[in-house]
C-alpha cells in the first residue's frame, strides 16, 4: 500500500480500501495509477509542487 493522503481526490476519498489498495506505478516512474478507479495523480502533485510556464523574454 502507498501512503497517499486520500483528501487530495475526491475518488480516492469516495473508494474502499480495497480499490486504493490495486494501484500502479507509471512507467515514467513519475505518478501512480488506480485502474478500478481510473484515477492517476503525478509525484509533484502528490507533494504539493506546482510548474508554472517560463516567462518569455523579448530581446530588444
Amino acid at each position: 500500500m502507498v501512503p497517499v493522503p486520500i483528501y487530495i481526490s475526491q475518488r480516492l476519498s469516495n473508494a474502499s480500501a480495497a480499490e486504493r489498495a490495486h494501484f500502479e506505478i507509471s512507467p515514467s516512474g513519475y505518478g501512480i495509477h488506480w485502474p478500478l478507479l481510473d484515477e492517476d495523480l503525478s509525484i509533484d502533485g502528490l507533494l504539493g509542487i506546482i510548474h508554472t510556464p517560463e516567462t518569455q523574454r523579448m530581446s530588444a
